[in-house]
């Protein structure tokens, strides 16, 4: 399991991808993902949408390695899968 320190590196890189993107688009002027903890579990959000936590860790487990896959990969594919989702919406 990743320590806190970990975790939000993980989360301000990616936040810092996201905001180089969207820099130019009017009101995009905040951090879309998102970390919470209540000093026991963690949990990773995308406009409050849950991305990861670690009470309900889906990544991939490596019984040989004993370690789980690594998380700004698993979370950069959740939000690539989750946008390609909302793309779908139409209104």
């Amino acid at each position: 399991m990743e320590s806190t320190e970990e975790i939000l590196k993980v989360v301000e890189k990616i936040n810092d991808n996201i905001y180089d993107i969207v820099l130019d688009i009017p009101y995009a002027n905040t951090y879309p993902l998102s970390f919470e903890t209540d000093g026991n579990e963690y949990a990773i959000n995308f406009l409050n949408f849950s991305m990861w936590d670690s009470e309900n860790d889906t990544r991939e487990y490596d019984d040989v390695k004993d370690t789980y896959e690594d998380l700004e990969k698993f979370i950069r594919r959740q939000l690539n899968d989750f946008i390609s989702e909302l793309s779908k919406i139409k209104v």
